[in-house]
């Protein structure tokens, strides 16, 4: 017997669910200003992504391999003081 639509559709959430169950998938969701948005289209056209969330992905993913890689280049890259020196922020 043919599942209904209503049936197809539950089985379809149901899959989805059970996938983001088992890669551990978390809802994330921050309010960004102005200067953070301009910042994340900026490097999202320059890396040639589509998606905001793939941005912020390689971005989380480059920082922890910088961790095992090279400490004090990670500590250079996300130091606040290091960020005044550029004047991405106030000092």
């Amino acid at each position: 017997m043919a599942l209904t639509v209503n049936q197809r559709k539950k089985k379809q959430r149901d899959g989805e669910r059970e996938h983001l169950e088992a890669v551990g998938a978390k809802a994330f969701n921050m309010d960004m200003f102005r200067g953070t948005s301009d910042a994340l289209a900026r490097i999202k056209e320059a890396g040639g992504y589509e998606q905001d969330a793939e941005v912020l992905t390689v971005l989380i993913h480059s920082m922890d391999a910088w961790l095992d890689c090279d400490k004090s280049r990670f500590d250079e890259l996300v130091s606040l003081e290091s960020l005044r020196k550029m004047g991405v922020i106030a000092a």
